[in-house]
């Protein structure tokens, strides 16, 4: 049997990386969240399984996040669903896997209506768009129009604070 020099191995597990996940958090910890982003411009989309339109969006928040020139900036998620649910949360595992969105994903330790609150919201899908500080200086919850958030909605909300 021949094995594998240690620079070898070090450089095969340097190319693989885990899974997306979802990291359950309480609302009391969200400031430390937001906190280990700042210094740059942070999206947060904040968004359910159960939520139509946050299924749509969700794609498209992660092909934002991979596409050219958003390098400097930080994309997290923030799920609704119950954290302690075990069919929702395999769900929204299930998509972030699917979606190989690597970059945080949160669900709180908290029933929806707390979370909304915390967050400044009152429906999803919505984006929050953090500047450099961590305030909040967008919360995208949908046009006039047809009350949808698109990529084009999120991506000139972070280019404003550049």
């Amino acid at each position: 049997m021949k094995l594998l020099a240690p620079s070898l191995v070090l450089v095969l597990l340097a190319g693989c990386s885990l899974s997306p996940t979802i990291e359950a958090t309480g609302l009391e910890e969200w400031e430390r969240v937001v906190a280990a982003h700042q210094g740059g411009v942070t999206a947060v989309l904040v968004w359910a399984t159960w939520c139509r339109p946050c299924l749509d969006l969700l794609p498209e928040f992660v092909a934002l996040q991979r596409s050219e020139g958003h390098g400097d900036v930080a994309f997290v998620t923030v799920t609704l669903d119950e954290h302690d649910a075990p069919g929702a949360m395999t769900e929204a595992v299930g998509l972030v896997q699917e979606l190989d969105a690597r970059f945080p994903h949160y669900a709180f330790r908290a029933d929806v209506e707390q979370a909304m609150h915390r967050l400044g919201i009152e429906d999803v899908p919505a984006v929050l768009v953090l500047d450099q500080g961590g305030e909040v200086r967008y919360r995208l919850t949908g046009d006039s129009f047809d009350n949808e958030i698109g990529a084009g909605d999120v991506e000139d909300a972070i280019e404003s604070l550049r």
